[in-house]
């Protein structure tokens, strides 16, 4: 008979033999319910040290991968929520399991932004995706401050190549955590972006998203120094599919994404 989780409201379960304490957030029991769930990430699961971050994902327990300067890898605190960042610029990032790249996806993740990240005019790449021969096939998801001149202030969501003409631009909400849904259709090549809840911004893309069957998800971008430099991630989950292209999606989605708020306290 296969497992099932259960959250009972006020109800903390206990840890036993030194193993860490298994606690079933709103979020986590909205994406239980979505079949397309695929990896799941919180960097409060995740184990910080002198070689960097390490972990696995809460949703299949493969391991994850650190790639780049690994050991700039770091967990902080912010408005009491642990994120997964790195103690300077630097080219590392953190990779989901081989495979969690998929053409169509839906990624829905809480992101921390620094204040020098806002002012400042550099990029922050905070989720990338590569193929099995550590090519980048897509920018998924990227900010730039307000010391970029364009987009200024802006979250940038790609879709399936790193083409920035016609790519999906939401404005950033403020608070210390934001909750950002990036999404795509392979099938229609639409891409699409929502911050914290808001109306969705939509952008016709050109290509296919090409990972490969082994290609991988990854927090951040391992190439270069315009990874995460001051930002953090906290929660994200992975769907293999596209949750807006179907009625139920887009309400199971709006389940995670309320689920979310709900836990980081967000209006």
């Amino acid at each position: 008979m296969a497992g099932q989780f259960i959250k009972l409201p006020g109800v903390t379960a206990a840890s036993t033999g030194g193993a860490p304490r298994i606690t079933m957030s709103e979020a986590d029991a909205a994406a239980l319910r979505v079949p397309s769930l695929h990896h799941v990430v919180s960097a409060g699961s995740l184990t910080a040290s002198a070689a960097g971050v390490s972990g696995n994902c809460r949703k299949t327990g493969k391991a994850l991968v650190p790639k780049g300067a690994v050991t700039a890898l770091q967990l902080r605190t912010v408005a009491g929520h642990v994120g997964v960042g790195l103690a300077t610029a630097s080219a590392a990032g953190l990779a989901l399991p081989v495979g969690s790249a998929t053409a169509s996806y839906t990624a829905v993740a809480t992101i921390q932004l620094s204040p020098a990240d806002i002012t400042s005019a550099s990029a922050i790449n905070a989720f990338s995706t590569f193929t099995a021969a550590n090519t980048l096939a897509a920018t998924i998801l990227r900010y730039y401050g307000n010391g970029s001149a364009n987009p200024t202030d802006k979250f940038v969501a790609y879709g399936s190549d790193s083409v920035l003409s016609g790519a999906a631009i939401a404005q950033r909400a403020a608070g210390d955590w934001v909750v950002v849904v990036v999404d795509f259709n392979d099938n229609a090549m639409t891409a699409a972006m929502s911050v914290n809840g808001g109306a969705f911004v939509t952008a016709q893309r050109t290509a296919h998203h090409a990972p490969g069957a082994d290609g991988q998800f990854e927090i951040g971008y391992h190439l270069s120094a315009s990874s995460l430099r001051g930002a953090m991630v906290g929660e994200l989950y992975l769907f293999n599919d596209s949750l807006l292209k179907t009625p139920l999606g887009q309400t199971q989605l709006a389940a995670v994404i309320a689920g979310l708020k709900a836990d980081y306290g967000i209006a």
